[in-house]
């Protein structure tokens, strides 16, 4: 139990990392108009959502600014080719990342495990995604719905049983950490609508994007 919780709370820990770099390499690449910040952001968001799906959404909204930025910044000095622009949204946010996402597969791909079967396990992960679910009768126990992570603190339970013995998860959220997203969403949207900030925007866009 001790060894699945604290792999729990070291991947929680190691996937915002990579966002976080990968957001910052993208607003250096826009703002300093440099392909190879975006490259490596790139990089940060394969290795993100290689260790947790939820990379998937910051990773997704900064290839949209990337690629929206000539239009959304005013008297922006970059270039505003859109074909080059696209090439260089294709090379950065879509075959750097897929690219670092697969290479992360290579440890099972050379137990002999071939392309196929990656894809099709890619495509059980993305169901399983869809269908999990909490046992049936602790989510009957504790609702935790992700609206109430911001209206009070949310618990989590569940039952595994490992080697013959039955274990007991008991979690729950910190309310205080997601009450101060809603003051902070507040006044970043307000100041936006006054002044259009690109990259108020874009740090509210990927909030509404990952939840």
């Amino acid at each position: 139990l001790h060894i699945s919780v604290s792999r729990q709370a070291f991947q929680e820990a190691i996937t915002p990392f990579f966002i976080i770099s990968g957001v910052l390499m993208t607003y250096h690449g826009i703002r300093k108009d440099k392909i190879i910040y975006c490259f490596l952001s790139g990089i940060f968001f394969g290795i993100a959502s290689a260790s947790k799906w939820h990379g998937l959404f910051p990773w997704a909204v900064s290839a949209a600014a990337y690629l929206a930025a000539p239009w959304m910044i005013k008297d922006y000095k970059g270039d505003r080719h859109i074909v080059i622009r696209s090439l260089n949204t294709a090379s950065a946010f879509v075959i750097i990342p897929i690219t670092v996402y697969i290479a992360s597969y290579m440890p099972w791909l050379n137990r002999g495990n071939s392309i196929g079967e990656f894809v099709n396990l890619q495509l059980w992960l993305a169901k399983y995604q869809h269908y999990h679910k909490g046992v049936s009768y602790s989510e009957q126990l504790l609702s935790h719905s992700a609206y109430q992570w911001f209206l009070r603190p949310v618990g989590w339970v569940e039952f595994v049983f490992h080697q013959g013995k039955g274990y007991l998860n008991i979690a729950m959220g910190n309310f205080l950490v997601w009450a101060l997203t809603l003051p902070a969403l507040y006044f970043s949207m307000k100041s936006w609508f006054r002044n259009k900030n690109f990259e108020l925007g874009y740090v509210i866009a990927i909030f509404l994007m990952s939840y």
